[in-house]
């Protein structure tokens, strides 16, 4: 089953089951977590949030106060924010279009997220009080809200009406253009309740770099020695994390503090990426193991441990709190089950009697949000509750059809710390120009001032993640990118970057594809 692609929607990633990693190669070998016949009971009630009344519903996100917010389809197969509380599941509307998408909110019960306008354009909003705000962009026709702060800021991402795409911060009333590294195209991922926002941005070479923006000032952090970095989470202590190339073409993830970028290694593989820190400086990481399985670890103090698997070969990550619980979901040998991970026990969250659960968020109770297959193949969100609350769990809601709207190797072997801001030499000007119309896939692009032999192109998402690579003959002026996926999947409506190297030389384009 495909979950629902918008069209015409970057900000909406409606994500098919490979994009989520379901269907992703590992090897063998994930070992049979450890059971906590405690922690079991604890997460053995599961309530079904339902839908907006069609088949899918997909939560984003949770606040201490136990409100959820997401996606879901209606009746009529529109696809709606929503807000659940108290037992019932609210369409929150849109922005005079036809979709709207819910990614975040704070403890104040404030709602960020991406909407269709009447004219078709894609726009931030912020919901509160029952009211949706058009948030308006940096003069350009899309806009994306990522992530706000319990103060109201809102991070994310804009085009201007230049064209290019700058990251953005909102406030009070004001959205204000963060600026770039000296390049086109940027994106702000993450804010910690200071203000201090990190993202990635391309630089005047063509390279991009993860940034730290305070005070208005945007800081390159620089690389570990290779042409990419991006910042994915800070902490409370400013403390930020990431992924970096290094010189030798490997990404791997790093944790930057007091100007000092450090390789955070990997669990045996070419990749691995830090996608969260908490107060307490542990890191959040996933990576290829050896066989190349995908695996997540907890990184601290100079160490990984392995969270192992349900049983199949790779494991992946969502989300962790600030006690260190970590949810996800992993492989077993036959389907793809949600987990908890807590005190170093990984815990099954079981189905809802389809084949596939996905748990996507946790707030400080531990209460647990995701996603589950029906028996009747509909995706409906789910929520687990923890910590000795099972038995408050309500009854599952109807839909409310027409609403209102170990420590493991890996840490070991890893690279020195590298002062940022000292970037790899500059590559000779070779450049990137993409010929296709925006949204149009195949992808045609035309290579300029390449050396001879093979080039390597690399797609990514804005996360900084590796979609597809593949090489080539440099000595071609012209290829295309068929809108593919590593896996053979197809990617999915949003923003994507392209890098073409080749002995050195190396120069980067934005892509947007909307199917």
């Amino acid at each position: 089953m495909r979950f629902p692609i918008i069209r015409c929607l970057p900000g909406l990633i409606f994500l098919s089951l490979p994009a989520l990693g379901v269907a992703a190669a590992g090897g063998p070998g994930g070992a049979p977590p450890g059971r906590n016949p405690e922690a079991a009971r604890a997460m053995r009630r599961r309530t079904d949030l339902g839908t907006l009344g069609g088949p899918v519903a997909i939560p984003n996100a949770i606040n201490q106060r136990g409100q959820i917010v997401g996606r879901s389809t209606t009746a009529d197969v529109r696809s709606h924010a929503f807000l659940w509380e108290d037992g019932l599941m609210i369409d929150l509307g849109t922005l005079g279009g036809s979709a709207s998408n819910a990614v975040d909110i704070n403890q104040r019960g404030q709602i960020i997220g991406v909407s269709n306008t009447w004219t078709d354009d894609v726009h931030p909003f912020l919901w509160q009080e029952g009211v949706m705000t058009d948030l308006g962009t940096l003069g350009g026709p899309v806009g994306s809200a990522i992530a706000i702060n319990q103060h109201g800021q809102v991070i994310g991402y804009s085009e201007t009406a230049a064209g290019e795409t700058r990251p953005f911060i909102w406030q009070d009333g004001a959205m204000t253009d963060l600026g770039s590294l000296g390049g086109h195209f940027g994106a702000a991922f993450a804010i910690n309740p200071y203000g201090q926002v990190v993202g990635q941005s391309d630089t005047q070479s063509g390279q991009i770099h993860a940034f730290l923006w305070q005070k208005g000032v945007m800081t390159d952090l620089g690389t570990l020695g290779g042409f990419f970095s991006a910042a994915y989470a800070i902490s409370e202590r400013g403390q930020v994390v990431g992924a970096s190339d290094t010189p030798n073409g490997e990404r791997h993830a790093f944790l930057w503090h007091d100007g000092v970028m450090t390789d955070l290694g990997t669990p045996g593989g070419p990749f691995s990426s830090a996608r969260y820190i908490n107060a307490r400086g542990r890191v959040l990481v996933e990576g290829n193991a050896a066989n190349l399985a995908t695996r997540v670890f907890v990184w601290q103090r100079g160490a990984m441990a392995d969270l192992g698997s349900l049983g199949g070969g790779s494991s992946y990550a969502n989300s962790m709190n600030e006690r260190g619980q970590v949810v996800g979901y992993s492989e077993t040998p036959t389907e793809t089950h949600a987990y908890l991970w807590q005190d170093g026990v990984l815990t099954d969250l079981g189905t809802a009697g389809g084949r596939l659960t996905i748990a996507t968020a946790i707030n400080e109770e531990g209460d647990v949000v995701g996603f589950s297959e029906t028996p009747a193949h509909e995706i409906h969100a789910s929520l687990w509750q923890v910590g000795g609350k099972q038995g408050q769990v309500a009854d599952s809601p109807s839909a409310l059809p027409g609403g209102p709207a170990g420590v493991g190797a890996g840490g070991q072997g890893a690279a020195p710390m590298q002062r940022a801001g000292s970037p790899a030499p500059e590559p000779s000007a070779a450049t990137l120009r993409i010929l296709s119309p925006p949204g149009v896939v195949p992808v045609e692009f035309e290579m300029r001032h390449y050396p001879g032999g093979h080039y390597r192109a690399s797609v990514y998402d804005v996360r900084g993640r590796l979609v597809r690579r593949w090489e080539g003959d440099a000595a071609a002026t012209h290829a295309t990118w068929d809108g593919g996926r590593q896996d053979g999947g197809r990617v999915s409506t949003g923003m994507y970057f392209l890098r073409v190297e080749s002995e050195g030389r190396g120069s980067s384009a934005k892509v947007v594809v909307t199917h």
